[in-house]
């Protein structure tokens, strides 16, 4: 019995041969999980923009472009699908049109635009976009919620790995590097930047002691006790000509690298720093997925940022605890529980509208939140009394506003100081601790 072979059996497989590998190489476009490798270089870009507007328009303008040795974040986890955060950036393959990448963060511009200042002035704020450094052409897209926290485009930019835009100079500053604790690859583990600000050179030994004590603080509390092997801290001895930093009330200036200084948006303890660009360029010669700046002075106050940055003041006797809360925000994109009685602040959160904060609920989509810890014979709302001090309800009072918000227990370390995170809280953290270390 003989077999016909219309093609010779030689180019029968070399066609065979040469389709798996076409099929193989484009495999990348038909997976619904991107594959690092395939789209991205083990370094990143920096894309340095003005973040502008007033209190119902805003837009985005590109300042430049600028690479980093190091990706530190995860290689699997490309999509974050957590759904936190008042923007994020989408990356697309140009080609097919694939989501590749996707970073979701707040900013200090959205708070601006809840200041009464956003209805007479407009302003800028400066940002950095991280991405990793494609292979090919990509699309960045820069999404926000309205306040229906409906997601939509607000900015895009095309960009060849190849263009002359991007600027491959050596970072601007050369100050000594520290590593403080290192547990293993950087893109399975969270990389913790610790920066100085108003810091002398002749105060870095002080700035490598202030760092040991926050993280040791940080050690006490669950989930982070249990997952401190899960990070890496390093430490860039950023040197500043004075000691301390600005406050604007008491008409104190300082000459400091970051220009931190308290009174942000008139609060006389939120304390950030506008010079986002520079707070990038220094942490820029470590591998980071998180920046702390420590601020020498012992005034009480700090900031966090979800996904943007983190600051406190190191020298107050609750700066250790302020350290470990406003991670909670920066890390986690935890809600402060606390509450304010003036009327002034009741509107923060609309009351139709279920906030994207893990740990606080309006109570309009409260299955979404943490419905299902609560006890069947807990009621919801959940009376602020001693009987219920322990359990998990939906108590009164939280994300600045007494009524029509409500926080998981009546104490946490997103409430007030010297209490531990809430299981709702550890539960977000922990969330955020695996999206990094789930590699």
């Amino acid at each position: 019995m003989s077999i016909y072979f219309p093609i010779s059996i030689k180019h029968s497989f070399k066609q065979i041969i040469l389709l798996f590998v076409f099929l193989l190489i484009n495999f990348k476009f038909f997976s619904q999980t991107p594959v690092f490798d395939s789209f991205f270089q083990n370094k990143s870009l920096r894309l340095n923009v003005i973040h502008q507007g007033n209190y119902n328009s805003e837009n985005y303008k590109l300042v430049n472009i600028k690479t980093s040795s190091y990706w530190s974040g995860p290689h699997k986890n490309l999509i974050d699908s957590s759904d936190l955060g008042n923007y994020r950036i989408c990356v697309f393959d140009s080609l097919t049109n694939t989501l590749i990448y996707q970073y979701n963060y707040s900013c200090l511009f959205f708070e601006w635009q809840r200041e009464p200042e956003a209805k007479t002035i407009y302003r800028a704020f400066e940002e950095t976009l991280v991405v990793p450094y494609p292979k090919s052409t990509i699309t960045i897209n820069l999404e926000n919620r309205d306040k229906t926290l409906h997601w939509h485009l607000l900015w895009s930019y095309s960009l060849s790995p190849k263009s002359y835009l991007i600027n491959h100079d050596k970072p601007f500053y050369s100050f000594k590097i520290d590593t403080i604790q290192f547990n293993g690859n950087i893109s399975k583990k969270i990389d913790l930047v610790f920066l100085a600000e108003g810091y002398t050179a002749s105060q870095m030994s002080k700035f490598r002691h202030d760092i040991q004590r926050m993280i040791r603080k940080m050690a006490e509390y669950e989930p982070f006790k249990s997952h401190m092997n899960d990070f890496n801290f390093w430490a860039v001895e950023s040197i500043s000509p004075d000691s301390g930093c600005d406050d604007p009330r008491k008409n104190i200036w300082k000459r400091t690298l970051f220009d931190a200084h308290f009174n942000t948006f008139n609060s006389d303890r939120y304390l950030t720093s506008s010079s986002l660009w520079t707070i990038h360029e220094v942490a820029s010669v470590v591998p980071y997925d998180q920046i702390y700046v420590l601020t020498n002075t012992d005034k009480y106050g700090g900031g966090g940022v979800f996904n943007y940055f983190s600051l406190t003041s190191v020298d107050h006797r609750s700066s250790e605890e302020v350290f470990v809360h406003e991670f909670g925000h920066a890390f986690a994109g935890l809600a402060d529980e606390y509450f304010y009685l003036s009327e002034e602040n009741q509107d923060y959160y609309p009351r139709n509208v279920e906030p994207w904060e893990p740990n606080i609920t309006t109570l309009v989509h409260f299955e979404t939140k943490w419905k299902n810890l609560v006890d069947s014979k807990t009621p919801v709302p959940t009376p602020a009394t001693k009987y219920y001090q322990t359990v998990v309800g939906a108590f009164e009072g939280a994300g600045y506003c007494s009524k029509g918000v409500y926080r998981p227990t009546q104490s946490c370390l997103m409430k007030e100081l010297k209490s531990p995170f809430c299981p709702i809280c550890q539960k977000a953290i922990l969330n955020r601790i695996r999206f990094y270390t789930d590699n």
